[in-house]
Formats: structure tokens, sequence, C-alpha cells
């Protein structure tokens, strides 16, 4: 019984690195959205604002042009590589493509294309479907090969846009699928969310239950994937991390994805909690799981 016991502590303990980075962060002292949306931006400042000489980043006038919201290209070197699509996280309500700056630039130098990142309508203004439906017209109005990806909130979006497509009889094929610490199911009573779920310096149950409130998209059929649509997904690549309340959410879906025989790549990554690549380039984890991205695509590319 000690050795298990021992051997449980070792599983779920933080990595002392990625424990530095929360102690240090700034604390959320409110659940009001306001305070939500603000600690957003503030908790990765330093990541987000720190210089990146390499990086070309723009407007896509014809991207934001056709689907009506904000398109930017972030690119750190010329390629002939198929773009990628990522969807950024926040809850369908807190983040932005300034939240997930760092992690948008660091993904186009590590993996040598252009990244993509849309910023669709945010909850509780503008709740299901209107986010998917922007994540949809994107994907129709994008030209030539691309691939898919997104964190947490934007994984849900990246799998719910393909899903309202098929559904709509405009189905997309992307060359792969990335989905890292996803958020799939308006549910609260996991293993994962009883273990993890109470934390105090990264996402919490009590957080979750805000954000599909504020979203809607409880028992829909583009948001909550209880059961995926039977639809054809490429290759897809998974993020789980061990400390995160959402980590049988993306345990759930791979059982799913392999049901529907689709081909799933997963990285279990012990000692980190949710939304790790947000520390970019400074957390080891993070690297590695960007170059593990990285090779995703690149075997997918053609």
């Amino acid at each position: 019984m000690t050795a298990l016991s021992e051997k449980s502590k070792t599983e779920h303990a933080l990595d002392p690195k990625l424990q530095k980075i929360l102690a240090a962060a700034p604390p959320l002292r409110s659940m009001e959205l306001s305070a939500m949306r603000a600690h957003a931006i503030d908790g990765k400042r330093y990541w987000n604002d720190a210089p990146r000489p390499w990086l070309d980043l723009a407007e896509d006038s014809t991207l934001s042009r056709l689907v009506g919201r904000p398109v930017k290209r972030f690119r750190s070197c010329h390629s002939d590589a198929p773009p990628l699509v990522w969807m950024h996280g926040g809850g369908w309500s807190i983040g932005s493509i300034s939240t997930h700056h760092a992690v948008f630039a660091e993904l186009s130098q590590f993996c040598r294309r252009d990244v993509i990142a849309l910023h669709p309508r945010q909850a509780p203004e503008h709740p299901y479907p209107a986010p998917v439906k922007n994540v949809a017209a994107l994907l129709v109005a994008l030209r030539g090969p691309f691939h898919l990806g997104g964190d947490s909130a934007g994984a849900n979006l990246a799998l719910g846009g393909l899903a309202c497509l098929h559904a709509n009889g405009q189905p997309v094929f992307p060359r792969s699928l990335t989905l890292a610490y996803g958020c799939f199911q308006a549910r609260f009573d996991t293993e994962s969310h009883v273990a993890f779920g109470s934390s105090p310096v990264s996402l919490s149950t009590a957080k979750m239950r805000q954000f599909w409130s504020f979203y809607g998209g409880t028992g829909q059929p583009f948001a909550d994937f209880a059961t995926l649509p039977n639809i054809n997904l490429p290759p897809t690549q998974l993020h789980i991390a061990a400390l995160d309340p959402l980590r049988d959410d993306s345990l759930d879906i791979e059982a799913q994805l392999h049901d529907l025989g689709v081909s799933v790549d997963r990285h279990d990554w012990a000692g980190m909690t949710h939304g790790f690549l947000h520390y970019l380039p400074d957390l080891p984890q993070a690297m590695s799981a960007i170059e593990a991205i990285s090779n995703h695509l690149e075997r997918n590319d053609t």
C-alpha cells in the first residue's frame, strides 16, 4: 500500500519548474467576466511580450474580410509548407489572439510554416453557435491544403467547425488535426475533475462550469461531443496534461476517434497542468510538445 501511495504522489506531482511559474502568476481575484479577461492577458504577459525579432505578424485582410472576424498570420520564415490553422482557447469567452501570442509565434517558428489565427466571436455576448460558425467560415475560405489544431476551447472549436461543415454538406479535409488539452464534454464528474478540479492556480471545475454556462453549448451537436459524429477526420494528435481536470475529456475523445478508425498519436505530459503551452519557450515539456506537433505536421504535409 505504501508503494502505491508513493507512486500516486509521484504521478500527481506538479513539475517543479511549472510550479515556480504558476506561483509567480498574478492571482485571479474574481470570477467576474471582466476580471477573468484581464487576468488572461496579465497572467501570460511575460511570454506574450517577449521580443521575437524573427516574427512577421500581419492581418490577413482577405480572410478577415471573408470571415468577418480578425484573422492574423504569424510568419517566422518563408515556407511553402501548408499553414497551420490554430484555434485559441480561453473558455470561448476570455481568450484572444493576444492571450495566445506566444503560442502562435512559437508554433510558427518551430513548425517552420505560417500559423493562421482567428479570433471568433466570444461568449457570453455571442454564445453557441456563433463561434463555431466563424470557424466554419474560415475553413471554407481557405485555399489550398492546411493543417488544423487548437488548445482547450479552441480544440473544441476546431472539431466543432469540421462537424458543422460536414453536417451542412460542405466538408473540408485538413491534412492533420492537433487537439491540445481540449474540452469536449459538458461533464464535471469525471475522475480528473474530481482529482484536479479545485486548483487555485490553473483551470478549475468552477471555471469550466462558468465557461460552459457562458457558451451555451451543453447538449449541442457541434460543441458537446458525448458522441462524435461519423465524419472523415485526418490523422489526429492529442496532447494530454496529467494534472488537468479536462484530462478525461481527451481520453474519451481518443476512444471515440479509435472507434471511427482515425489514426491517433497520443502524448501524455506528466507534471503538467492545463494550458502549459503558454509557457513557451521556457518550459521544457512545452518545447517537447511543440516538437511533436511539428513532426506530426511534417508527416502529414503530403
